[in-house]
């Protein structure tokens, strides 16, 4: 785990980029019992106050403040402290200092510190101190853990959803739910259990979730037959791309298409999603674009993840 790569290197502070706060405290024990790693306590803290353990699932200071609380875990020994809510104060002189100020103790006593919020902007006096990290998605493992439970979860109310849920399906149900959050993907598996695990209404709820984000497009594909000329695009599709669009090494990754306006080229893109009956996304540069540093490419990430 990356997380913990920092924490080995003796890393005092890392700050975290990721709306999925369980998964992330859900991985990050999972790692350290893997690792046979019980020696470090785990707490979290957010911005209800309290300090909370999260092996003993028990709070154990309910009127901890963030700075008692990086006080009181600088100067103990193996502690990992992660911390909610921090993003909303911590350009607050008091909230930052008090964190600056426990960064010596916890790098010389073997603590760890971890933020965690959706996106980080630190204050100039932190940013030198504190590396920012993504979080990833769920790989392929956790989206099929994840189906697993949704099934044995509705396996009393429908004792045919094994048959239903044939090999095909699943892997097209994984392959949909490729791109969501833990819990978004938990919810729509028990959507689409609704229509004998069809894929149709993961991909209608994915495409809502690109449209709220603000800078994303979903296109309407244009029929192959639809298109005049352009005889080249259509054969290398033919040819290449679609015969090896399910080869991990042999699949097209890409394609740049160059051209002055009006000569085809988001028609091109419409019509290869036709082609490869995927959805189009079209991703607006302009609508990309933030009032804060760095804002702009963290949703260029987003908008890749």
């Amino acid at each position: 785990m990356e997380i913990l790569t920092y924490r080995n290197a003796g890393y005092p502070a890392v700050a975290v980029q990721t709306v999925e706060e369980d998964r992330l405290a859900t991985v990050l024990l999972d790692a350290l019992t893997a690792n046979q790693d019980d020696t470090f306590q785990i707490f979290s803290i957010a911005a209800t106050g309290g300090i909370f353990d999260l092996r003993q699932q028990r709070t154990i200071d309910p009127s901890c403040t963030y700075p008692k609380a990086f006080f009181e875990i600088s100067n103990k020994k193996d502690q990992i402290l992660l911390v909610l809510d921090f993003h909303h104060v911590i350009k607050n002189p008091s909230a930052y200092r008090s964190l600056k100020l426990a960064i010596p103790r916890l790098k010389a006593n073997g603590n760890f510190v971890i933020l965690i919020a959706p996106s980080w902007q630190l204050p100039p006096e932190l940013e030198h101190d504190i590396p920012v990290l993504d979080f990833k998605l769920p790989t392929p493992e956790e989206l099929s853990r994840a189906l697993d439970v949704c099934v044995n979860d509705l396996r009393p109310l429908n004792p045919e959803i094994d048959r239903v849920l044939t090999p095909e399906r699943r892997q097209a149900a994984l392959q949909a739910a490729r791109g969501l959050t833990l819990v978004q993907a938990e919810n729509v598996f028990a959507l689409a259990a609704q229509s004998a695990f069809d894929r149709t209404p993961i991909e209608q709820e994915k495409l809502k979730i690109i449209k709220q984000t603000g800078y994303m497009q979903v296109s309407p594909p244009n029929p192959p037959d639809a298109i005049g000329g352009l005889l080249g695009i259509k054969d290398y599709f033919e040819t290449e791309v679609i015969p090896a669009k399910d080869d991990p090494d042999l699949a097209v990754r890409g394609m740049l298409l160059v051209g002055i306006p009006g000569t085809g080229k988001s028609l091109c893109a419409r019509t290869a999603g036709a082609w490869l009956q995927w959805p189009v996304i079209r991703l607006d540069l302009g609508a990309c674009k933030g009032s804060l540093v760095g804002q702009t490419e963290q949703n260029v990430r987003k908008a890749l993840a």
